[in-house]
């Protein structure tokens, strides 16, 4: 993000995160999953939940506990899908779902 400002936003709902670069779903969150991959406000957005499965859902990227260890369910397909790079050192970091 070098030079770029950061800003950080939490929103009722996803319909409110109009240019959102990155939109953060909690396990609580998760019905709203489905607005986010469909909705025209965070089309090329990075959408990253928590939770197993959700990446087979349509999440780019969730935060998983396997083994009694954090790690993170990654799918370069839909990170693809939405306009987006993802580097091959992020992928073998993850477990790799497609």
């Amino acid at each position: 993000m070098k030079d770029l400002p950061l800003k950080v936003s939490k929103y009722p709902s996803i319909a409110d995160a109009q240019g959102a670069h990155i939109v953060i779903l909690s396990e609580k969150e998760k019905s709203q999953l489905q607005s986010a991959i469909d909705g025209a406000n965070c089309e090329n957005a990075l959408i990253i939940t928590e939770g197993s499965g959700l990446v087979k859902a349509g999440s780019c990227i969730s935060l998983v506990v396997r083994d009694n260890k954090l790690t993170f369910e990654i799918s370069k397909s839909n990170i693809e899908s939405r306009s987006l790079n993802v580097s091959s050192q992020l992928l073998a970091l993850g477990i790799e779902v497609d």
